[in-house]
């Protein structure tokens, strides 16, 4: 675009960096988000990693334990046209949300 437009004057910057999340699988946050997965879904999941940009980062940051959990499944059409969410796991994730707050809050 420069040899088109020489007066051209573009700067790019990231304007937000952070590194990666980890959470210690083992820590009593960690071990109720596990034990409310296994109460809902009756089996346990391990946590997986991926790239994704949202609020947790800030929170992580600040010292606070931090897991996602969502309505995921590899069949969703997140961030797409026709985007929707299947009410099961709707109803599926508040139910984690709920078990999670109670065992780890008591």
């Amino acid at each position: 675009m420069k040899k088109d437009d020489p007066d051209l004057d573009i700067t790019v910057q990231i304007p937000i960096s952070y590194g990666p999340h980890y959470i210690n699988a083992e820590s009593n946050f960690a071990q109720a988000v596990k034990n409310a997965t296994k109460t809902v879904y009756g089996e346990e999941r391990a946590f997986k990693l991926f790239n994704c940009t949202t609020d947790a980062h800030w929170f992580a940051e600040k010292g606070i334990e931090t897991v996602i959990i969502g309505t995921f499944r590899e069949d969703s059409v997140i961030h797409c046209a026709n985007e929707n969410v299947h009410i099961d796991d709707l109803i599926n994730t508040t139910k984690m949300f709920a078990i999670t707050a109670l065992n780890y809050l008591k």
